[in-house]
C-alpha cells in the first residue's frame, strides 16, 4: 500500500471538514482550527488532484466561516452548506445556507437553504444523479433537487 506524501497544506491542522469527490478530485472546505478553548473556523476551500500529487486553493466558500458541514455532489457539481458557526465566545449557532460550487469555473452560487426547525442532528449526506440527501435523526430525510431550485 502507497503511503500519502502529499504536500500543499503546510502544517495545517483542521479537523471537521468537509470532505467532496467530483471528478476525480478532492475538496476539502471549511472546518476549525484548533487553538486552545475555542476553535477558529475556516471557509477556505481546497481541491486535490491525485494524479498529480497536487493542491490548489480555490475560491472561499462565501457563506460564514464554520465546521461541520454538510454536503454533496449532483452531475460534478458540488453543494455545500449547513454546519457551525461562532456566534459569542465559544457559544456556536447551526446554519441553514446552501451553496453550489461549480468546480471548472471556481465560482460559488447561493441555493435554497434547509427549511428544518432545528436541523442539529444531521447524520450524514450523500449525493446521486437525481439529487442531495441528508438524513437528520430528529426529521427524517431531506433532499434536495436542483431542478426545483431555479
Amino acid at each position: 500500500r502507497d503511503r500519502l506524501r502529499s504536500r500543499g497544506l503546510g502544517d495545517v491542522y483542521k479537523r471537521q471538514t468537509l470532505t467532496l469527490v467530483a471528478e476525480d478530485r478532492i475538496f476539502v472546505i471549511g472546518g476549525s482550527f484548533v487553538y486552545g478553548k475555542n476553535p477558529v473556523h475556516s471557509n477556505c476551500l481546497w481541491e486535490y488532484v491525485p494524479d498529480t500529487d497536487t493542491w490548489f486553493r480555490r475560491a472561499d466558500f462565501p457563506g460564514t466561516a464554520r465546521s461541520d458541514m454538510h454536503g454533496f455532489v449532483i452531475s460534478g457539481r458540488l453543494y455545500a452548506g449547513f454546519g457551525y458557526e461562532n456566534m459569542r465566545g465559544d457559544w456556536l449557532d447551526y446554519t441553514r445556507d446552501l451553496w453550489e460550487y461549480l468546480p471548472d469555473r471556481d465560482v460559488w452560487e447561493p441555493r435554497a437553504g434547509i427549511t428544518m426547525w432545528k436541523p442539529d442532528y444531521f447524520t450524514f449526506s450523500a449525493g446521486t444523479d437525481q439529487g442531495g440527501y441528508i438524513g437528520c435523526a430528529k426529521d427524517g430525510l431531506w433532499m434536495y433537487s436542483p431542478e426545483k431550485d431555479k
